[in-house]
């Protein structure tokens, strides 16, 4: 990959995984219970919601610091 390349995918990756993280984090600040009852409307187990709230904090963080890229 040429420098340019890697630069433009260093901030695609910034972008992407501080996006995830804020999604995450909004999710656990607006409290998860509005989350919960959302998933549960759409007939989804409301306990999944903490495990996407979850995967979207760990996910943006992995994705920042470049984890198996």
């Amino acid at each position: 990959m040429t420098q340019k390349n890697e630069f433009g995918a260093l901030i695609l990756r910034i972008t992407l995984g501080a996006l995830l993280f804020i999604h995450g984090y909004v999710k656990f600040q607006g409290g998860i219970e509005n989350t919960v009852a959302w998933f549960e409307s759409i007939h989804i187990p409301g306990f999944m919601a903490y495990g996407v709230a979850l995967f979207e904090i760990i996910g943006g963080i992995a994705l920042i610091i470049g984890f198996a890229v």
